[in-house]
């Protein structure tokens, strides 16, 4: 099938038969190599065809986000047939599994047994971490379309996303939002999915008619979450009188039969098993969850926005404590989840499963952001500077007691065993340290400096002063080898002060933040890029 270009004026060839069909239109393929590859083309029942709808295609066409194609499908180009009638629009070909597949209480038969799906199997104990962090992407797409301020998506429910192995997702049928300015509305949404429409439909708040308020999508956006964690919907469950007769999910979003409800505690007289599990979330997200649902039934503005979603799911995914090695490729995006470095670590997945070693830098990089990268260092030195203390007062005692030659030359050669995992981590810990200074805060970089600056002068001062003591001692005791006995009290003395202190020092102004400076911490990176999602 050939149709005409509206961005190009030239000839576009189409699959003579679409692969994919709906209410209201049908989905080509794109031939063309040459023009679009790997896109599609959205092909509009002749009902459909209306000036209003090429009217808004030409709106999304002027007013596309700042996003990948496949984060959002957005339109690309306006299609006619040849009469010159408007007919649909290109947009990029997404991929994934729709986002039910997760929603489910089990993986369904058809990706169950695929390896690449296997990290979100609720069996696994990667399940939890795998899934919040597609709930997190999710609520991450949701913040920047409605921060632009004049798109509702209102019809977002699992079959418009699609998911990915690595986590990833896209928003799809964008030509269904909608678009407002300055609270005009210019083009209304005309679908809705009743399991996934906030209890204000039912007092009389309809797209169809009204605008309606980005808190209508956080409403739907909560559904979501909680079925991709608990493969149940939140109002799934049987009441008691005077509301036994309710049937339908749609009517206990009506009546707000939250099964989580502190207001509502015996209404129920069946709860799924599935629901249980909600006691096992973070605490931030149960309460974003009661936000929603329950304080949020009569006030639609008290609902968490998909921005506190965002950072709700982001803190959650860092209480996680049971990553497992298969979960390390992923903490760049559970602790920095940037949309733009998606890319890069579906990469370092697919290196991983091929075998291939990473350089320095890029595995490396990965434990750098949110101090994940200090936190491991301080303990790996801790642990080297308890090794190294203690090997170094055993020597001590041998030596005191033997004091012979061939005592002296097993302590050197043991020693430098000892002491070389630890110099290879303090050359490590250098190497990255420019890393690490560059994701952190102004204040904290300027102590971290100074902390470095001044390890860096109290070796050469202690050497100095210890040299002066053995001096003195030696004029009273008359040493054999007071060179020995600066060496050992600098080895002693160095690593206790450097080791322990040094360590509490850290761990309690760079790892232990609380709530206020995490804040804070956003603050900074969101005052610096617009784009930064938190």
């Amino acid at each position: 099938m050939r149709v005409k270009s509206s961005k190009y004026n030239t000839t576009i060839e189409l699959a003579d038969q679409p692969f994919a069909r709906g209410g209201e239109a049908e989905i080509y393929q794109v031939l063309s190599k040459t023009r679009y590859p790997n896109h599609i083309a959205k092909i509009y029942h002749p009902s459909k065809r209306t000036a209003q709808r090429e009217y808004k295609i030409q709106y999304l066409l002027r007013h596309a986000p700042n996003l990948g194609d496949q984060d959002i499908p957005w339109p690309k180009d306006m299609l006619y047939n040849q009469q010159g009638e408007f007919i649909g629009f290109v947009l990029p070909l997404a991929y994934g599994q729709k986002l039910e597949v997760l929603c489910l209480p089990k993986l369904p038969k058809t990706i169950h047994n695929s390896r690449e799906w296997q990290a979100f199997d609720r069996a696994q104990p990667t399940a939890i971490s795998y899934r919040l962090q597609v709930c997190l992407n999710l609520a991450s797409l949701v913040a920047k379309i409605h921060a632009m301020g004049c798109y509702t998506l209102i019809d977002l429910k699992p079959d418009n996303v699609l998911v990915r192995p690595d986590a990833t997702v896209s928003i799809i049928d964008v030509d269904s939002f909608e678009i407002t300015e300055d609270n005009i509305e210019l083009f209304a949404a005309k679908v809705i999915t009743h399991e996934y429409t906030p209890p204000e439909f039912y007092r009389g708040v309809n797209p169809q008619t009204s605008i309606v308020e980005n808190s209508w999508d956080s409403f739907s956006l909560a559904i979501i979450v909680y079925r991709t964690l608990l493969g149940i919907h939140p109002y799934a469950a049987t009441s008691q009188a005077p509301f036994h007769n309710l049937s339908t999910l749609a009517q206990k979003i009506e009546h707000g039969l939250f099964v989580h409800s502190p207001a509502k505690p015996i209404t129920f007289r069946h709860v799924p098993q599935p629901h249980q599990y909600f006691q096992q979330l973070p605490d931030i997200l149960q309460n974003l969850f009661i936000d929603c649902f329950d304080d949020g039934y009569t006030e639609a503005n008290d609902r968490p926005t998909a921005h506190q979603w965002e950072k709700g799911l982001y803190l959650a995914l860092r209480q996680i404590q049971h990553l497992t090695i298969q979960d390390e490729i992923y903490d760049e995006e559970i602790y920095n989840p940037k949309m733009e470095q998606r890319a890069a670590i579906a990469q370092k997945q697919k290196d991983l499963e091929n075998q291939s070693s990473f350089s320095i830098i890029q595995y490396f990089r990965a434990y750098v952001h949110d101090r994940s990268f200090i936190f491991l260092t301080l303990i790996n030195h801790f642990i080297f500077g308890y090794l190294v203390l203690d090997f170094l007062f055993f020597n001590g005692l041998v030596f005191g007691a033997l004091g012979d030659r061939s005592t002296e030359q097993v302590i050197g050669a043991t020693s430098v065993l000892f002491f070389m995992p630890m110099l290879v981590q303090l050359i490590i810990t250098v190497f990255c340290m420019p890393l690490a200074i560059n994701e952190l805060d102004k204040e904290t970089t300027k102590t971290t400096l100074l902390s470095i600056i001044g390890f860096s002068l109290f070796f050469p001062v202690l050497e100095a002063i210890l040299g002066v003591f053995t001096g003195f001692l030696d004029s009273l005791f008359s040493l054999d080898n007071p060179e020995q006995m600066t060496g050992m009290l600098m080895s002693i003395t160095f690593m206790s002060i450097l080791y322990y202190p040094s360590v509490c020092w850290y761990l309690l102004n760079l790892v232990l933040r609380n709530d206020e400076q995490v804040d804070k911490y956003h603050q900074k990176l969101e005052e610096r890029n617009n784009d930064w999602v938190v």
